[in-house]
Parts: C-alpha cells; structure tokens; sequence
C-alpha cells in the first residue's frame, strides 16, 4: 500500500489528543473482532463521525441524483479535464462516464479540485480563469486568457474539478452551504438555485460531500487497477475545504469497509484558506455563528460542536492515516480571525501552514482568491531541489514534492518578501516557531 500512518504524524496526535484520544478509540471498536475490515485505517477522529458499527450504504449504486426530474443537475459533480484546441479553453467532461475516463493517463499525478462559495453559481460555474491583475501573460509564460488547470496539465498531471456551483450558490447565507456538506435536516435541506434564482428544493436524500465521495468511487471503478500508482492530490478552496474534509474522510471509511481501494485515496490535500466556521468570542467561551444542531448524515449523530469542528476531526483523522495536511493562507484573513483557537491549534499540529501576503491580486475576490491562484500558479516553477533550506524549499508551493513536503508537518512558515507578485520565484519565507 502506497500510503502509511507517517510516524510523525502519529506522535503529533498523540500529544494532540492524548488520553481522550485513546478513550475515543476504545469507545469506537467495542466489538472490533466482528468487523471484517478491508482496510485497517486509523480512527482518531470524533466518535460522532462514525456510524455503529461502521454500516454504509452502497455509495457508488445509492448516491445519485435524478437527472430527469432535475435536469440543470448533469453540470454538478466530478469532471475530468481536457484541453480543446478549437475552443482555446478546457473542456470538462463526467468522470463517470468512459469518455471521461478515457481522458486519464494512470502513469500521471492527479489533482482534483474543489470550489468554494459562489453567491452568483445559480447561472455561472467556476473554470479556474487566471486573472490578468494578477499577473502578465509573459510571467506566466502564457496567453490570456488561460486557465491554471492548463499550468497542472502541462506539468504532466491529470486534472478534475467536483463542481458544486449550484448549490454552493446562497447569497451571502454560507451557512446554508455548511449544512449541505453534513446534514439533510437544517432549515434549508438539499437544495439548489436555479438561473431564474428560484430554488429546487430536497433534491437528494444525501449530502452533498456524500454525492462527492460516491462520484470518485464511479470514477475509480472506470479506471485502471493501476491508477493510484501515482500521486493522487485534492485542492479546495474556502468553503470547498470542508467538503474535502468530510468527502476525503468518508472515502477513507468506504475504503476501510472495500468500496474503494486504498491506492485510490489522496496522498496530499491542500487547503487554501479554508472555511473552519466563525466562532464569536463571548467571555470564557464560544458562540459559533450558524447551524449547531445538525446530525451528521452518514453516521446518523449529532455534529460535533460545529461544522468547523466536524471538519477539523476529518482532518486529524487523514493526517493519522498517512495523508499529508497542506494549509495555505494569508494574514489577515478574515477566516482565519475567526476561527476558534482549537482548531487553529489543531490545523498547526496536522498540516504544513502557511502564510502568504498576496499583495499581487488585483480582482474582486482579493487576498482570499489570491491565495488559490498563488497555489494553483506555483505549479509552473520547476523544483530544484539540492542544496536548500527548508524555508526556501517551502517557496515553490505546489511544485514541492509530496515527500518533501510531509518532513514540515506541524510546522509553520511565514512569507516575507514577494507577496507582491503572482510567482513564486522572488518569494522569501521564514518559519514561525510561536504557534499560539
């Protein structure tokens, strides 16, 4: 198996969650011997995230929608990418479709990414266009307009996109995406809004992170045994990073119980300044803006605490089982302010962080959008390698190899110089050592 519990992961959780982890562990496998595992995968995570007896549905033959009675629906799930010379762009096409398995070469990487909040998705998606503020064409060594699945692709990698625009298209509730990745019972249910911003409504019985993992797991069973040989990365953005956590942790239960072959699951997710949640100081304690009291769909428990909660027990549960933890963002992020300070904590211990200052992005979305578009373009810059330190090895971003990158686990790096432009190659990092 490609992917082992990294060692300094595991002694990371160990002081993480000390005793209580270990109590949660016991609490989780009562009866372990009955359960005929697949995969042995390590449990560290809330115990609200499992369900008895580990019991899941078939995801790959239950979770679908119906494209009949909601027909603007085929433009929501996993995508494989292609390039069309003609159209001068990328064309996406149904990862579970065999057209769209034909686009995957299983000797290349992979990267699959995943979008964040789109207040105006009733009537547009997100193709990951490179802003020209941000950069000259001849900086980045294309011309516009280009997208930055075209830097991945010429890099040798398989490229994907799980598009959820529809649903991810609230105004400005972002709760009411929240509850859709967890939960079918919050106030709005599973719902999407349509060009003429009306909304279809209870449209799935299934989250929206479960119809994820059951699109991977038909794409998988499209493809070569072979695929997984190589490096499979997922990438999301803002709101995004939640579905990659609850959807990056239901595949690692599916494929402990064989609806997915380990070899499948991502080696490195990165996050790129993910929504953890807004957590409202008030004295001693916490108010948590948004929806508390929702059960987790697949386990059939109550949430734990909140959503940005569930998701960072996700997470701590992924980097135990080997999957490098990579976090990006900016300071001065309006989600990092708030999120609350075990999960900011948290996120440290599990995952490489780090601090940009993109100062180059001139667009409507700012620093925040900056940070996917510094991530996604850093693919570009080729990895040297020999000969140099780590805070200049954490400089090329995205083209640090995985294995490189799983020796910074729990430590943190600050840029310093070249905030101020789009690539990589001007820019100085410092590791930051207090972690409070």
């Amino acid at each position: 198996m490609k992917r082992l519990a990294l060692t300094v992961v595991i002694v990371l959780l160990a002081v993480c969650c000390g005793l209580g982890g270990a109590v949660a562990i016991n609490k989780l496998f009562p009866s372990e011997e009955t359960i005929d595992f697949a995969w042995d995968k390590i449990r560290v995570a809330d115990e609200s995230l499992y369900p008895d007896n580990f019991e899941y549905i078939d995801y790959a033959e239950e979770v679908k929608f119906d494209y009949e009675k909601y027909p603007l629906l085929k433009n929501q799930g996993l995508f494989w990418c292609r390039w069309d010379d003609e159209a001068n762009m990328i064309i996406k096409v149904d990862a579970t479709t065999p057209e769209g398995a034909s686009i995957v070469d299983p000797n290349k990487p992979t990267i699959i990414n995943i979008h964040g909040m789109l207040n105006e998705g009733y009537f547009m998606e997100e193709m990951y266009w490179a802003p020209p503020t941000n950069a000259t064409a001849e900086e980045l060594g294309y011309e516009y307009p280009v997208q930055m699945f075209q830097f991945w692709m010429d890099k040798g990698y398989n490229v994907g996109m799980y598009s959820y625009q529809k649903f991810a298209s609230e105004e400005f509730s972002y709760h009411f995406i929240e509850e859709k990745m967890w939960a079918t019972d919050g106030p709005t249910g599973i719902r999407y809004q349509k060009p003429d911003r009306s909304f279809d409504e209870d449209v799935s019985e299934y989250t929206i992170t479960e119809h994820f993992a059951a699109d991977y797991i038909r794409a998988m069973r499209l493809l070569p045994d072979n695929f997984g040989d190589k490096e499979i990365r997922f990438a999301a953005h803002s709101m995004g990073g939640q579905m990659l956590n609850g959807g990056t942790f239901l595949l690692t239960e599916l494929a402990s119980v064989g609806q997915l072959n380990p070899n499948q699951l991502p080696d490195r997710i990165t996050m790129e300044d993910t929504f953890f949640g807004i957590a409202i100081p008030s004295g001693d304690t916490y108010n948590f803006a948004g929806y508390t009291d929702l059960t987790v769909r697949w386990s059939g428990k109550k949430l734990p605490i909140s959503t940005g909660f569930a998701s960072v027990e996700c997470m701590k549960d992924l980097a135990a089982n080997g999957i490098v933890v990579e976090f990006v963002t900016y300071e001065g992020s309006a989600l990092l302010a708030f999120y609350h300070p075990d999960i900011t904590k948290t996120i440290k211990e599990i995952s490489v962080f780090v601090l940009m200052q993109p100062y180059f992005t001139a667009d409507g979305g700012g620093q925040h959008n900056g940070v996917r578009e510094y991530y996604l373009s850093s693919i570009i810059r080729d990895y040297e390698g020999e000969g140099l330190t780590d805070e200049e090895k954490i400089a090329f971003s995205a083209s640090l190899p995985t294995e490189e990158l799983k020796n910074y686990i729990g430590r943190s790096f600050k840029i310093v110089e070249g905030g101020t432009t789009l690539m990589t190659y001007d820019d100085v990092f410092v590791e930051i050592t207090d972690k409070k």
